[in-house]
């Protein structure tokens, strides 16, 4: 091999390594995570039924869970962020609190129904 076959073959190694790395890595800085919406439940009301208020990203999904009969409900935040959402529960049952920000899931937030 002549001597600018091999500088040539060696700058285009070099070149589609560079780019192959380029490619492939991307941006390695981690995100922060979302942060729960903040949640109040009511008590339950004669329908039993409990209302959750909060905040959340005036985008987001928020999510309501009932981990003792395993039913949610979704609710979109207003353009203020405040969300109002109504889900059958009795005192003591444990709910679970999320917003959805695009396809991101924010950390959760569990309140406990409480009696008046």
């Amino acid at each position: 091999m002549t001597r600018w076959r091999a500088i040539i073959l060696g700058s285009l190694l070099g070149v589609a390594v560079t780019a192959g790395a380029a490619l492939g890595t991307g941006c390695a800085a981690p995100s922060l995570p979302i942060p729960p919406p903040t949640a109040l439940a009511s008590s339950p009301d004669e329908t039993g039924h409990v209302t959750v208020t909060g905040h959340a990203d005036p985008t987001a999904f928020v999510f309501v869970l009932n981990e003792m009969t395993q039913v949610g409900v979704i609710v979109h935040a207003d353009p203020d962020g405040t969300f109002t959402a109504r889900i059958s529960a009795t005192v003591g049952d444990d709910l679970t609190v999320w917003q959805m920000i695009g396809n991101e899931a924010s950390q959760q937030n569990m309140i406990t129904v409480h009696a008046p």
